[in-house]
């Protein structure tokens, strides 16, 4: 797991960090709802597809 960087997101003022992960099975758990809002694995498609707001530049560097 490598840590691609951090901000404060634009639309929701909150302090996102972002990890590059290798999915090798089992189910995404969130053990601090205090901490951690959502989770999720998502392919290059999927980004696309699913983010409708800016994407964090070191990550669309990641998934051009």
């Amino acid at each position: 797991m490598d840590k691609i960087g951090e901000r404060i997101h634009p639309d929701t003022n909150m302090n996102i960090t972002y990890f590059l992960c290798k999915y090798v099975g089992g189910n995404i758990k969130i053990l601090n709802y205090n901490e951690v809002l959502e989770t999720d694995f998502k392919g290059q498609e999927e980004i696309k597809r699913d983010i409708k707001t800016d994407i964090f530049p070191p990550v669309k560097k990641i998934y051009r």
